[in-house]
C-alpha cells in the first residue's frame, strides 16, 4: 500500500473509533428499577406497611401512611382494629432519605427515617423496627 492509502485508512479508523466513543448506552439514566432519578421520586400519596402484630389474635396488620404535598401527613397504626390511632406528622426530604417527625397526640415527638427504594417502595426505620411500605 502506498502512503496516501495508509493515511486514508488511518483517518477512517480514527473516525470509526470516535463515532463509537460518542455513542450513548441506554439505561444509564433510568434510575432504580426504571423509576427515574431516585432523588426526584415523589413520596406524595398513600403507602401501606404490612407486618405481624404484637397481638397474636390480630395476625397480619398494616400501618397506613399518607404523605401530602405540603410536607404534612398522617400515620394510621394497625388499620382495621377499632383503635386506629391517627397521628399527624411533618416530613422533609433530602435525596433518597426522608425524615418524618410524628406527634403522638400526647406531646411526644417520634422521628422515623425513611429510605426511598424506588417509585413504589420505601423502607421505614422508626427506631423500634424496620419495615417496608408500598405505594397504594
Amino acid at each position: 500500500m502506498d502512503k496516501k492509502t495508509m493515511k486514508w485508512l488511518g483517518a477512517l479508523a480514527l473516525m470509526v473509533m470516535c463515532a463509537f466513543s460518542f455513542s450513548a448506552c441506554g439505561g444509564d439514566d433510568d434510575g432504580v428499577n426504571g423509576g427515574g432519578d431516585i432523588n426526584s421520586i415523589s413520596i406524595v400519596g398513600v403507602w401501606r406497611a404490612y407486618y405481624d402484630s404484637n397481638d397474636p389474635s390480630r395476625g397480619r396488620v398494616y400501618d397506613q401512611i399518607t404523605f401530602n404535598s405540603n410536607k404534612t401527613g398522617n400515620f394510621i397504626e394497625e388499620v382495621g382494629y377499632g383503635s386506629d390511632d391517627v397521628f399527624g406528622f411533618t416530613w422533609a426530604q433530602n435525596g433518597n432519605l426522608i425524615r418524618l417527625t410524628l406527634n403522638d397526640n400526647q406531646g411526644i415527638i417520634n422521628v422515623a427515617i425513611i429510605e426511598v427504594i424506588d417509585n413504589n417502595t420505601i423502607v421505614i426505620n422508626n427506631g423500634v423496627r424496620t419495615y417496608t411500605a408500598y405505594r397504594q
